[in-house]
């Protein structure tokens, strides 16, 4: 996390109320994988939006290259799409900063066990926000929604101009809406 208080909260929390040990602690995406990859964690508990690179990246990364490694996403968003994104394939757990302790701990534990979990404030959020978007579409919208250019998530995404812009062709008519503007407004709300 890269909130320096709430990175301490967590770990004080976990310290003092479960077996688990931290091993290693960061506050941004840049140069993670390369720490994750020296420290082997059995888990990471990792902010979705944490500055210095894509979440989705380094994410699909680590799942890539360390197999192993147990993923837990905790979040603040509450776009079911952008979550819907996250829960499938990325990770083992999915947890909302709104979540009590006692859930985000019972959350870690379940995913230590093997169990794949989800907060049920998250599987709400997920299940209210059928767009039909499909999940590159949903990751698309989402980086729009946060000002970047079209070349700037192809460039962020390593996929043509030409493949973001079809895909925002079919995000707007998928969502019914006429221009760039509208397409913005559309996806704050989300």
């Amino acid at each position: 996390d890269d909130h320096d208080i709430f990175r301490q909260s967590l770990t004080l929390l976990i310290q003092a109320r479960s077996d688990h040990k931290i091993v290693a602690q960061a506050q941004s995406f840049t140069g993670l994988f390369e720490r994750v990859a020296q420290v082997l964690p059995d888990c990471i508990l990792l902010d979705y939006q944490m500055p210095g690179g894509d979440p989705l990246s380094v994410t699909e990364q680590i799942r890539a290259q360390l197999p192993q490694i147990k993923i837990v996403l905790l979040t603040g968003i509450h776009s079911g799409a952008a979550l819907r994104q996250l829960e499938p394939l990325l990770c083992d757990g999915l947890l909302h900063k709104r979540d009590n302790a006692d859930l985000i701990l019972h959350g870690l534990e379940e995913v230590a066990r093997g169990v794949h979990f989800i907060s049920p404030s998250i599987a709400e959020l997920i299940e209210d926000a059928d767009l039909g978007l499909t999940q590159r579409e949903q990751q698309i919208l989402a980086l729009f929604a946060q000002g970047l250019s079209l070349g700037a998530i192809a460039e962020q995404l390593n996929i043509s101009l030409r493949t973001v812009e079809k895909h925002k062709e079919n995000i707007m008519k998928k969502l019914n809406v006429g221009n760039s503007i509208q397409l913005i407004e559309v996806a704050h709300k989300l």
